[in-house]
């Protein structure tokens, strides 16, 4: 009874775990320019969002509209259920939002993937990622 249990709170807690949205940022380019446009770097952002799906349908995504990040207190992880957020809309959206926080006002050299792995005879990990220049 106790294993079944255990392994009932395993698998609840891998379901929160599943999806993932994060933007991270490079701000050392050791005196070089992203653009050659004179303009100011602001940084070089790089987006992920990943999930999981049955078959086309997704289960559970990361939460574009609330990134997951690590800080010194932990790891947040925002998870949506049911919504199908591991597209080029919604990672460029999070992307965006988040060089026009730090100031960006031109996205330069923007550039995607998307990839589907199987995990499980219908189960797939779907995955998109993201990178450009933020200047303004």
């Amino acid at each position: 009874m106790v294993t079944k249990i255990a392994v009932a709170l395993v698998c609840i807690g891998l379901l929160f775990a599943f999806g993932c949205a994060s933007v991270q940022k490079a701000t050392t380019f050791n005196g070089l320019d992203l653009t050659a446009e004179g303009k100011t770097n602001v940084g070089h952002y790089n987006a992920k969002n990943w999930g999981l799906y049955l078959l086309g349908i997704p289960l559970i995504t990361g939460d574009t509209d609330k990134i997951s990040e690590i800080t010194e207190k932990g790891m947040t992880i925002n998870t949506v259920f049911l919504k199908d957020t591991v597209n080029l809309d919604s990672v460029s959206d999070m992307l965006t939002r988040v060089a026009e926080a730090d100031g960006a006002t031109i996205i330069e050299d923007l550039s995607s993937s998307r990839s589907n792995t199987l995990v499980f005879l219908v189960f797939f990990i779907r995955s998109v990622q993201m990178s450009a220049n933020g200047v303004k």
